[in-house]
């Protein structure tokens, strides 16, 4: 008898062909983002700095934005700041190296929706990306169900 593992399998049907801007100025991780949210049938944009977000989010409409914070030429709260001027509405999720109780509260502040740590845990980058859509959208929130080892 061959033991699996529980697995979390969550629901991404509502991924489904949404469009994720990633702001990230480290290719690395411009890369491994987006092979993670195409993964999940997701279309991806990528800017690599916060003033190039800031005028890409200007012209097109995205259903998430994942925003580095530290970056050159404007910052990701700096940019998020400048992006919540004229839309209110597009969840924006940090993406963090550094997770310090003071820096939560200045993320939150600039206008973000969530935060996600890097390096990322995938069953939680996903599952807080979905969460930012279904709210939203006024979904149900995404449950995750355990499948049973055989």
């Amino acid at each position: 008898v061959v033991e699996k593992k529980d697995t979390a399998i969550l629901d991404t049907s509502i991924l489904n062909g949404k469009k994720i801007l990633i702001v990230e100025d480290n290719r690395i991780n411009q890369m491994v983002t987006k092979k993670i949210l195409e993964k999940n049938n997701i279309e991806c944009a990528i800017a690599e700095n916060g003033m190039e977000a800031i005028n890409i989010v200007r012209k097109e409409t995205f259903d998430l934005i994942l925003m580095d914070i530290n970056m050159p030429l404007k910052n990701g709260m700096e940019a998020t700041k400048e992006i919540r001027l004229f839309d209110t509405t597009t969840p924006i999720v940090a993406l963090t190296a550094v997770e310090i109780e003071e820096m939560r509260h200045s993320i939150y502040e600039s206008g973000m929706n969530d935060i996600i740590v890097k390096p990322y845990d995938i069953t939680k980058f996903i599952q807080t990306i979905l969460r930012s859509i279904a709210l939203k959208e006024n979904l149900p929130l995404p449950r995750t169900t355990r499948l049973k080892a055989v």
